[in-house]
């Protein structure tokens, strides 16, 4: 018979496994988002400019679409463990600090 203790420590441990399957998730994303951003900033111009509009108009889509995806898993804002909803709340963030970069 399983305690009161072992039952939330298994909890506390599926928790952490969803919340670093997430993390990993979005960064890979992330990364991956941010190689595609480099060959339509090649050309004339500002390459660094164009790079970070383009990374963050990629970051707003992914924004989008993780919170439909949220929406149509049922994921609840605020959960124990990272979801769609912290993917879409990180990558929006992400967004906002590159327009920083670009207007600063």
């Amino acid at each position: 018979m399983q305690t009161s203790l072992g039952r939330q420590k298994a909890q506390d441990a599926a928790t952490l496994r969803a919340s670093r399957r997430a993390l990993g998730g979005f960064v890979l994303k992330l990364m991956l988002y941010a190689v595609f951003a480099v060959p339509a900033a090649v050309g004339s111009g500002h390459p660094l400019v164009r790079y970070v509009n383009n990374l963050g108009a990629i970051c707003v889509f992914a924004a989008v679409l993780c919170g439909f995806l949220a929406l149509l898993q049922r994921q609840r804002p605020g959960d124990r463990a990272l979801n769609q909803w912290d993917e879409a709340l990180g990558f929006a963030g992400i967004f906002f600090l590159l327009r920083g970069i670009a207007l600063g």
